[in-house]
């Protein structure tokens, strides 16, 4: 599992120098995040579902050293997250596809 996560590091750091910052993908991002914490406030069900891929996901961040940014760590925390549901039987190959790309 460690090697796995020194690779995405490398790939992520990689893709990052080629990246070009969408502000509108940000923006989207903030209005999703607001209407669910909205509608669960108090963090009783549905506000759960904005933790996905932080407990791997902080992990990878302090193993890169802080090189990643904050969301593309939990990209990889979510990519993890969602494949190691998928090996439990919690999620389906194609949703992990969906997720993942």
């Amino acid at each position: 599992m460690a090697r796995l996560a020194i690779d995405a590091v490398t790939r992520f750091t990689a893709k990052r120098r080629a990246h070009t910052v969408r502000p509108y993908e940000g923006i989207l991002n903030c209005r999703i995040k607001y209407e669910v914490v909205m509608k669960d406030e108090l963090e009783k069900s549905l506000r759960e579902i904005l933790n996905l891929g932080h407990t791997v996901g902080r992990a990878i961040e302090t193993v890169s050293g802080y090189q990643l940014l904050h969301g593309e760590a939990l990209g990889i925390g979510l990519t993890a997250e969602v494949r190691l549901g998928n090996s439990y039987g919690y999620i389906s190959a194609a949703d992990v596809d969906r997720v993942v790309s």
